[in-house]
This record gives structure tokens, sequence and C-alpha cells, in this order.
């Protein structure tokens, strides 16, 4: 009678290719998991104003890395007279004549100042463009072109944005 035995162990060189295999496999998914944290994503759609941080560069968390402008909906600084708050609003309608594109476009106001300069008699406010406009570019200068409410005192009409 003859007696066969299974051996109870591989071979040294299968089983040493095998757990390098094994290591490789696992070295790749740590590295997979590690790129999945390196996506950025903006929060926004628009376009790169400046890019602040570079490839391969190291930085640390919270460091900005770009500036990015959203271009859909610009917004336009102005000083008005403090006067005019007896009948502006937010959310009221305005025109924008920008100096750059010899156009006119529709803007709204979107915030008030908080404080008006005693001295000059003014209030800083803010409007933002309605409707997308690609040709417009943030730094842009150009006219606002109020329409006060029937019966307001009517002051000039007309204030500069930059």
């Amino acid at each position: 009678m003859i007696w066969t035995v299974a051996p109870l162990m591989k071979s040294s060189s299968t089983s040493a290719k095998e757990s390098a295999e094994s290591t490789a496999v696992a070295d790749i998914k740590f590295q997979e998991s590690r790129l999945r944290g390196c996506r950025i994503q903006a929060p926004f759609s628009g376009k790169v104003a400046n890019l602040l941080a570079r490839e391969h560069q190291y930085v640390t968390p919270g460091h900005q890395l770009m500036k990015i402008l959203d271009h859909r909906h610009l917004e336009m600084e102005m000083v008005v007279p403090s006067r005019w708050l007896l009948w502006l609003q937010i959310k009221d309608r305005f025109t924008i004549r920008i100096d750059e594109t010899g156009k006119s476009y529709p803007a709204a106001v979107i915030r008030l100042g908080a404080e008006a300069d005693p001295v000059s008699q003014t209030i800083k406010i803010v409007g933002e463009t309605v409707g997308e406009h690609p040709e417009l570019l943030p730094g842009m200068s150009g006219v606002a072109l109020f329409s006060p409410a029937a019966g307001a005192t009517l002051p000039p009409k007309t204030q500069r944005a930059d």
C-alpha cells in the first residue's frame, strides 16, 4: 500500500508571489482612496481669476488655492444721496450703462448700506446684474440710471458705479 501525503504548505516561491500581489493590490486601493480625497470641486460655475497654488505644491488645509469669480451675477457698488432712501428699496430695478461695452444692462438693488455718511450725506448701495451677460467682467465701470417711484422727491437720476 502506498500512502500519498498532500503538502501542508505551498512552495515558498508561490507564497512569496501571492504575498507580493496582495500587498500591491492593497497599495493600489490605499492610493486610490487618497486620490479620491484630492479632488477639488468648485462651489459654483465661474472663471478662474487667479491661481494661488501650483500643481505638486504642498498646501495646508484651509489654504486658498485659487480665486474664482461668479460671472453670472456681477455685483456693483455705488454711493448715492442718502435722500434716496425715501424711495429706494431692495429689489428696485435700475439700468447700468457700462463704459467698456457701450451697452446698458438691467440690474437690481440687493443691499443698502448700514449707515449714511453724515458729511457727504450719501449711502453705499450694492446692485446686481439681472440675467446673464458673458461679455461683462469684474472691474468694469459705468453709470447707474435710476427711476424713482412716482411722487418721490427727484434728486439727480444718474450715479457713477465702479
